[in-house]
């Protein structure tokens, strides 16, 4: 048997002890598991000479009954299950946006808590369970200098206007803003607040951002300013503010229409019709820039029944990109 068909079986063991608190017999647990008794001792024995506390008990007839004696960690608000803990620190590796900034500091102070609490045997038994889970990531996570956002968090806390010289294509420009939030978006930083030139709120990923200084002006952020507002009409970052939202529809057929049945895209995302063969989607969104690009994925397996406008775009788009080719 592979060494990974072991860890994940006496991961399950762990976990049917922790679901029944009060023991739970060589039998039941044998049967739950669908392995024989010797494997199942076998794996008892194992996992308390890594250190978990188990423990058998004789019950009433002389049945014995086996159970985790006592939590890693437990309070009157809080306790979690050795499974719980080795869990968060395994996750590691969806930590990778947070790296180089005062998030990923936190959370390798709480993984260096963990690794105090678990005895070192149980860490590395249960490290080669970090490969049956792989994270795969379309990109990397953008590199920012790593103060960056730590200066929008402080400026943030004490709502202190910022000066950014920010730089798109070969264009820079210097923007005074009121830092309202920052957002996460495929790997990258991003932050949302009110512009003083433009004279809105606008979005700008901090790996464009080539210089930040402070200012000694303070700013009051609307009451009902909401970051998850800002982003509810758009498909992705780029949003369009003061647009009334429209219905995109679309249809779908092959691997693209497995794809929108397997995975909801848009909390708008509502699937109209579907045949088996052909699937017809609509999203209510008020920008449409993000989801040209996502749709234009999807090749000849898709296309946009409405708007007309939004049908346009497309085309264009795929015109345009015929014509690169063609000049090749």
């Amino acid at each position: 048997m592979s060494r990974g068909k072991q860890l994940a079986r006496q991961w399950q063991v762990l976990k049917l002890l922790e679901n029944h608190r009060f023991g739970i017999s060589l039998d039941d647990l044998s049967a739950k598991l669908e392995i024989s008794r010797r494997t199942l001792e076998r794996d008892l024995k194992s996992l308390m000479e890594l250190g978990f506390p188990i423990q058998s008990e004789i019950r009433e007839f002389g049945k014995k009954a086996w159970k985790l004696t006592k939590q890693f960690v437990e309070s009157d608000k809080i306790i979690l299950t050795p499974t719980e803990i080795i869990s968060l620190y395994l996750a590691n590796q969806m930590t990778n946006p947070l790296a180089g900034t005062y998030l990923e500091n936190g959370w390798t102070k709480f993984l260096s808590k963990i690794q105090a609490i678990l005895p070192p045997t149980v860490l590395g038994y249960f490290a080669e369970l970090d490969q049956i889970l792989y994270v795969k990531r379309s990109q990397q996570p953008a590199l920012i200098p790593t103060e960056y956002v730590e200066i929008f968090r402080k400026a943030l806390k004490e709502s202190i206007i910022l000066k950014i010289y920010y730089k798109r294509d070969d264009k820079q420009s210097s923007l005074t803003l009121h830092p309202y939030g920052l957002t996460v978006y495929e790997n990258a930083f991003y932050v949302i607040g009110y512009c003083e030139e433009l004279n809105e709120i606008r979005t700008y990923k901090l790996q464009r951002i080539t210089k930040i200084e402070w200012s000694r002006k303070k700013f009051k952020k609307p009451n009902d300013f909401s970051l998850e507002k800002c982003f509810k009409g758009c498909f992705g970052i780029i949003e369009n503010r003061g647009q009334r939202p429209k219905t995109v529809r679309c249809e779908m057929t092959g691997w693209a229409a497995r794809t929108v049945r397997e995975q909801k895209w848009h909390r708008t995302q509502v699937i109209e019709q579907d045949d088996g063969r052909r699937v017809v989607v609509s999203f209510l969104l008020d920008s449409t820039v993000d989801f040209i690009r996502w749709f234009l994925g999807f090749g000849d397996s898709a296309c946009v029944i409405e708007p007309q406008e939004t049908k346009q775009e497309i085309i264009r788009t795929l015109q345009n990109s015929l014509k690169n080719h063609e000049k090749l």
